[in-house]
């Protein structure tokens, strides 16, 4: 969890240190800043709907597996 969150904040500087003009600063950050709080949503601001539904679909899948695999990890450890 601490890996995430460390790259989170090194993507985040890194676009802010980028001196950009403010157009071309809001293009780019716009829908990074989107596609890192919820995967697609940066591809879906942009218009690529196929791409955004294959991130989200990856996305949710990744969150079950992990889900199903704790469960039954403590399903196991319980006997």
């Amino acid at each position: 969890m601490k890996t995430l969150v460390y790259i989170i904040f090194l993507s985040v500087t890194s676009m802010s240190a980028l001196n950009l003009p403010k157009e071309e600063s809001l293009l780019i950050t716009s829908p990074v800043m989107k596609s890192v709080f919820i995967p697609g949503l940066g591809e879906l601001s942009i218009g690529a709907k196929n791409q955004a539904k294959f991130f989200g679909s990856v996305e949710i899948a990744l969150w079950l597996t992990i889900m199903q695999s704790a469960m039954s990890r403590e399903r196991h450890q319980s006997n």
